[in-house]
């Protein structure tokens, strides 16, 4: 169904890298067991990164040319040069010669540098790199890439049969260069072997390993200290040519069958095209689509629980009898003004529409729900885990190790500031490098930063409690205005309050939303985190932490404590010198009323908006881009009598379209994960309230992956792929909720419905008939009340009291229900999860057994090349 994850391409293979497999020798199995004993190891899967050089010398290299007319571009550095010859000689920073000294620094390396200058004739220039096969063969050995191998016929097939061989699986192994016979690589042009997203991920190394300076200065190495100081403007590979896209049909680059067959809105319905996302993007952001997809997935159970669970209440709303009492009481029950002087009674049928959306959203089967998406919160990240290893034997990540990271640049800026550092020895490198004391470099920040974490959660109750000052008086204001006698008023007076400060909330969470972006990555720049993972797991834990009070802290004010401190007319509720204006009373039934408006509108609303603004500004910013390089066209023309020629946009080179698209950094999956981790928070923490929580989710999701993709395609310059084992600290960050959500749900249902009361009243009666009449306390009304209407003697309240105030005894025998359902439901809920979580493994029994099975013929495979070249050799000799 919809956001399937397929792992194969339309040929049905499951590497997109076809290539032509050459026919190999067949040797007797039997031959290689008898012999195994006498041979070693030759080739090993872990290559030592000790051994890395970050000045590996090339200068006898053919590659060392700036005038090569180059085969491909693999990568793209753009730099803009003044106007003046003489203002890069003012310049402290002396781009110039910066840009040289890296240049040929990466021209050592073996790369193939052209400078190409803008088309428009403007002062910007681009560097194209290609990577030669030498090049990316010998950084590929040390980034451990793993390689397709060489097929090679075998009796191998007879023991696993040809089903086994036929599976399209192409059999992988760590590249060596020395062993290049083990690898299918093309004989007719070499530079086939490896992938764009390869060659992009490969380059991209060498550049951030790259130094810009004669000396052994640590802190001058790097691309990204370069963009940082603006030496360059930017550093990117190319997307597949955008004149290619045209006409889909006819197309076979990766990049149009993508637009057509993955972010397309007409492919809301079909799989996603996995292995082509990671051919085009790499791992890393291939990794976020299929957790996407596998989350969206298993929202279709939850959608139909959460229909299931509404269906019924809607069926049997007008056979619900507390509920038809309510509306029915006419002028029966007078109910008590909410506050001194200048609200009036109200009849207890004036609650009848608050009560009708309380039952259609919290009737018994909540419970069933809550218990089922508890229970659904567990499965899915179990299941989830055994996707994920699936996938990463898929890509050939499941002995993948993290490639140490070389330091920000925003790290050495700061040390190279500081008038003496200290050093140490690397762990992973084992070279000497410097760092930052933790206690007086680091401590004071992350003080700093726990302050202000503290006050953003203060501005954020601080803004709730603003929110219920504005929910009590405007429920005041309206219920005294005797001008407006509208029925519709009157009857709606609580949907109006609530609906209108809960979206006053959701504007005001909207707008700190976009505050703690840039306040929390500022507090992360000065805590001053050595690497881009350290980096990006202290933001996560920072954002996370201001994302989750701010969408959340006015959820659970209602579900926890709104109404319970809540003065009733003995309390002195009807006195003025007694009213608090912060304390709200819940309607008829409980808060649950509210606690669904505030959460749909807070749900609905925050997708409606990041949607928008998410394909907006990337749009945004690739036109405001376009009309400053071609304003900049303008003014160098003035200057140049060579920029007479004018090219429109539709002509500009694929580079320079790419240029002018909005930069990927980090940051941008991130908000991407974070924005559906909080909507994976709204349907497990507060599902009780909103059954149909998981429908609006499922019907975000699908539209969400194909303007994502459709955004990634079209609106951001290609990023460099990268390869990772899973979704990283998100992964904690959903367990967590999953766990949470189980007590949330629990009192939710407890202490925000009335089905707990329910149910003691009928176990006692029989039937609910007159069951609000129970719920009502009545109250003789004493000459300290200030009320409109001094003619009224009683009304009647909310709660169980006896007529002097206290609590009855059938509060008491309530609230040890409510408390014994939250603990029975915790711990029943609990317990079932952990039985869930020891009985489905890791990994599908299959997986681990082919995994086995692929491990043995890789290391057959390797064995029976080396046989085969051995003979070949041997050949060569007796030829000789």
């Amino acid at each position: 169904m919809v956001s399937l994850n397929r792992t194969s391409d339309d040929n049905g293979n499951a590497n997109n890298q076809q290539q032509q497999q050459p026919n190999g020798i067949e040797i007797d199995l039997d031959q290689i067991v008898r012999n195994f004993d006498q041979r070693t190891r030759i080739y090993e899967d872990a290559i030592a990164l000790s051994t890395l050089s970050t000045n590996l010398s090339m200068d006898e290299s053919p590659y060392c040319t700036e005038t090569a007319e180059l085969k491909r571009v693999d990568f793209v550095l753009v730099y803009q040069k003044s106007i003046n010859d003489n203002d890069d000689a003012e310049n402290p920073l002396n781009h110039e010669m910066i840009r040289r000294k890296f240049e040929a620094n990466l021209m050592n390396e073996g790369l193939v540098l052209k400078h190409v200058p803008s088309s428009v004739g403007n002062n910007v220039n681009y560097v194209h790199i290609y990577g030669p096969y030498d090049v990316l063969a010998r950084y590929a050995e040390v980034m451990a890439m793993r390689m397709p191998m060489k097929t090679i016929k075998t009796s191998l097939r007879y023991l696993f049969g040809e089903e086994f061989v036929q599976t399209g699986q192409t059999f992988t192994t760590v590249f060596s260069k020395e062993k290049e016979y083990l690898f299918n690589i093309p004989e007719h042009d070499k530079d086939e072997f490896f992938t764009p997203s390869q060659r992009g991920e490969i380059i991209d190394y060498i550049l951030k390993r790259t130094r810009f300076k004669d000396s052994n200065d640590f802190f001058s190495i790097g691309i990204h200290k370069l963009l940082a100081d603006n030496v360059y403007l930017a550093a990117y590979p190319l997307h597949d040519a955008s004149k290619n896209c045209e006409n889909p049909d006819d197309c076979t680059a990766i990049r149009c069958y993508l637009l057509k067959n993955w972010a397309s809105l007409f492919c809301i319905l079909k799989y996603q095209q996995v292995d082509k996302i990671v051919d085009y993007f790499g791992v890393k952001i291939a990794m976020y689509y299929v957790w996407v997809g596998f989350y969206t997935l298993m929202l279709i159970p939850a959608v139909a629980m959460g229909f299931l669970t509404f269906l019924y209440g809607v069926l049997t709303l007008a056979n619900d009898q507390p509920t038809n009492d309510v509306c029915s009481t006419n002028d029966t029950f007078l109910m008590c003004p909410i506050c001194a002087k200048n609200c009036d009674f109200v009849n207890l049928s004036e609650s009848c529409m608050p009560a009708k959306a309380s039952y259609l959203m919290g009737n018994f089967t909540t419970v069933i729900f809550a218990i089922f998406i508890s229970i659904w919160a567990t499965i899915y990240l179990e299941m989830w885990k055994r996707y994920s290893a699936k996938i990463c034997f898929q890509w050939d990540l499941s002995d993948f190790s993290t490639i140490d990271e070389p330091p920000r640049p925003e790290y050495l800026a700061y040390l190279s500031r500081q008038k003496s550092t200290k050093t140490r020895i690397n762990p992973v490198t084992r070279v000497e490098e410097p760092y930052i004391s933790f206690v007086r470099g680091r401590l004071p920040y992350f003080i700093m930063s726990f302050s202000f974490v503290m006050l953003s959660v203060a501005v954020v109750l601080l803004i709730m409690v603003s929110i219920i000052v504005y929910r009590v008086s405007t429920y005041i204001a309206l219920s005294t205005q005797h001008q407006y006698e509208s029925e519709f008023l009157r009857q709606n007076i609580e949907w109006i309050v609530t609906s209108t400060a809960a979206t006053i909330n959701l504007i005001l969470i909207m707008i700190l939303s976009i505050v703690y972006k840039r306040l929390a990555k500022w507090l992360t720049e000065m805590e001053l985190p050595r690497t881009q993972n350290e980096f990006d797991n202290s933001l996560t834990l920072k954002m996370y932490l201001f994302e989750f009070v701010n969408y959340y802290s006015s959820l659970f004010y209602i579900a926890f404590f709104k109404g319970t401190l809540a003065k009733t007319p003995p309390d002195g509720a009807l006195q003025t010198g007694k009213l608090n204006k912060l304390i709200e009373p819940c309607p008829i039934g409980g808060c649950y009323f509210d606690l669904t408006i505030q959460l749909v509108i807070i749900l609905l609303g925050k997708n409606l908006f990041s949607s928008i603004l998410e394909y907006l500004i990337p749009y945004l910013y690739g036109v405001y881009n376009r009309y400053v390089y071609f304003s900049n066209d303008k003014k160098s023309s003035s200057s140049s009598s060579t920029s007479n020629n004018r090219v429109s946009n539709r002509e500009l080179k694929q580079y320079e379209q790419d240029y002018l698209l909005e930069s990927w950094d980090h940051s941008v999956l991130f908000y991407e994960y974070l924005e559906l981790v909080l909507q994976f928070g709204f349907i497990t923490l507060f599902v009780s309230a909103f059954p149909l929580a998981p429908f609006f989710a499922l019907l975000n999701n699908i539209f969400e992956i194909r303007f994502d993709a459709r955004k990634m395609l079209k609106n951001y310059k290609r990023p460099v792929a990268q390869r990772v084992k899973d979704i990283g600290v998100w992964y904690t960050i959903l367990d967590a909720l999953g766990k949470l959500s189980v007590f949330t749900n629990a009192v939710i249902i407890a202490f925000n419905t009335d089905i707990i009361p329910r149910m003691m009243y009928y176990f006692t009666n029989g039937n609910l008939k007159n069951f609000y009449e129970s719920t009502l306390s009545n109250y003789v009304i004493n000459v300290d009340d200030e009320v409109r209407d001094n003619n009224i003697e009683n009304c009647f309240y909310y709660g169980y009291r006896e007529k002097n105030g206290t609590y009855s005894e059938q509060h008491w025998h309530i609230l040890i229900a409510k408390i014994v359902f939250v603990v029975v439901f915790q711990n029943v809920v609990t317990a079932i999860n952990s039985f869930l979580k020891v009985i489905i493994p890791d990994e599908p029994g299959s997986l681990r057994l082919r995994k086995r099975q692929h491990a043995f013929i890789t290391n057959e495979l390797i064995i029976q090349h080396e046989l085969q070249s051995q003979q070949q050799n041997l050949q060569k000799q007796n030829t000789n």
